[in-house]
């Protein structure tokens, strides 16, 4: 974060750092952010909201799910509904 914001002091056309702690960081293809910054800064959000821990661990413990294919024309199930409960009189 300290070096996001040093970053936005010094360019504050290209960075932003918000109140709450989020960076906002305009690049192109011209002018790059520098891969050392970008990996550092990709690497921090993760542990923030993942947890904390060495990301290239848990990249490798972690398998690639795969998504099932729906089938084409399957029909979506039509939700049940209940009936309501008759009194009985006396």
């Amino acid at each position: 974060m300290s070096q996001a914001r040093k970053l936005a002091s010094k360019e504050p056309d290209r960075y932003e750092v918000g109140s709450t702690g989020w960076v906002t960081a305009r690049f192109t293809a011209e002018e790059p952010i520098p891969n050392a910054i970008w990996e550092k800064w990709l690497r921090e959000s993760y542990d923030i909201c993942c947890g904390s821990g060495n990301t290239k661990k848990l990249a490798k413990k972690t398998p690639d799910k795969k998504v099932p294919k729906k089938k084409p024309g399957a029909a979506k199930k039509k939700p049940v509904r209940k009936k309501a409960r008759s009194e009985k009189s006396s």
